[in-house]
Order: structure tokens, then sequence, then C-alpha cells
């Protein structure tokens, strides 16, 4: 009896398990996202979703063989698995696609901790082996955030809010993650004049962006006004100099 029920375990998990990454297959992720937005909505607490997307993967896939491509996805999905949470779902949304459930976590913060992964993957270069090929591969990805119930009545309607964020990362640039619109970087009203950032949403609107990523520029460009690039030392200001 217990053999044959460890028998009937290991076929289920083999159904609910992508053969390839050994996450989640789709429907399966379906099922506990389910589960997880029931459990957020009684505890009144955020679940959010992140949908990435590995950037240029149809060009490496096609220059360099669909059995590197499958490498890449294994590879891109033990980073994942990696900087996951133990309460976070991960799973295989399809191809190149991956979407994590975060429970109780705001868009913010998901955004914060995907940030460092996203820094992680685009600052370093891969091997990948495949048979008697070797090759050094760097790689991107982009990513859209959306959360329940602020994005979406529930849980598909999120995801389609994080996929609609995920388009945006990729029209932008790639290499980048994006809000869903409806979400907005927690401002302080004591940092920040009213005016400042009623005029910030008027922008964010227009240009179809969010408040972060408005933010995230803004900064760049500080940076570079203020610092020098070699040496991360402030330029001296024609003010500034003794006379």
């Amino acid at each position: 009896m217990y053999v044959h029920e460890k028998f009937q375990l290991e076929v289920i998990m083999e159904n609910r398990l992508d053969g390839m990454t050994n996450v989640l297959r789709r429907a399966a992720f379906w099922e506990e996202l389910e589960v997880l937005a029931i459990k957020g909505n009684e505890a009144g607490t955020s679940l959010t979703v992140v949908l990435m997307d590995l950037d240029n993967f149809k060009t490496f896939n096609d220059s360099q063989g669909h059995a590197m491509g499958d490498e890449l996805i294994k590879r891109f999905a033990d980073i994942l698995r990696s900087n996951c949470r133990t309460d976070d779902l991960l799973g295989r949304y399809g191809g190149e696609k991956f979407i994590i459930a975060m429970p109780d976590t705001l868009p913010e913060e998901a955004l914060l901790m995907m940030e460092d992964v996203r820094q992680q993957v685009s600052s370093k270069t891969y091997t990948f082996e495949v048979a008697d090929r070797r090759i050094e591969h760097r790689f991107t990805f982009s990513g859209g955030i959306a959360a329940f119930p602020k994005d979406g009545k529930d849980p598909r309607a999120v995801v389609r809010s994080a996929d609609a964020a995920l388009y945006r990362a990729k029209k932008n640039g790639r290499d980048r993650l994006a809000l869903a619109i409806k979400t907005r970087m927690i401002l302080k009203s004591n940092y920040y004049p009213k005016a400042q950032l009623d005029k910030l949403a008027e922008l964010a609107e227009k240009s179809q962006k969010t408040d972060a990523f408005l933010l995230r520029e803004a900064l760049d460009d500080v940076l570079a006004k203020y610092l020098d690039r070699k040496n991360g030392t402030p330029p001296i200001e024609k003010d500034d100099q003794e006379i």
C-alpha cells in the first residue's frame, strides 16, 4: 500500500511540475494562485504577481540551437528558484516566460526584490554547455508586476495586468521591470510637495509610465549631473572653486 501511494504521489508531482525546469506547470500554478488569492483576501493582505520573459530569446535560440536555448531556460529557472522565498510560488508560464506569486507582499516590495535579481543576472556572463559545445553568454530579462486585488478583481485579471506591464517594460528598452499602471510607488508626502506629486501623476498618466520609472530616470539624471562617472566623485563647479 505504501509503495502504491508513493507511486501515485510521484505521478501527481510529475503532472504538476514542468519536466525541463522542475517548477510548476502553468495549470498547476493557476490552481495554487487561486488558493493564495483566497487566503490573501481573507487576511486582507496583498498578493503580488511577477511575470518575466527572457529578452531576445528567439534570436539566441535560432542562432545557438534549441538545445542551447533549453539550457538558458533551465539556468534562468534555477536563478529564479534560488531567489524565491519559502512562501513564494514559481511557475513556468510558457516557453521562456516564468511567473512568481508573492503572498503578503506589496508590489513595491516585489519590485525592489526583483530589481536585485535583474541586476544580478545582467551583470554576469554565464557558461552554457551542450555536448561538445561550450559558449559564454550574457542575458537579461524583463518583468511586469501587478497585485491582487489592487490591479485586478481576480487572479487572472491580475496576471493580465502583469502581462501588460511586461509588454511596457519590453517596449521601453528591455532589461527592466515595470509596475502595473494602477500601481504607484509609495511616496511620502512630507518628502515631496503635493504640487510635485500631482504633476508626477499627470506625467505618468500621459507617458504611460509608472511613478517609480520616472523617479528612477530623474535620479539617474541627478547622479550624472553631480557625479564624475569615472571615479564617482563630485565635479568641481565653477562657483565652488577656491578663489
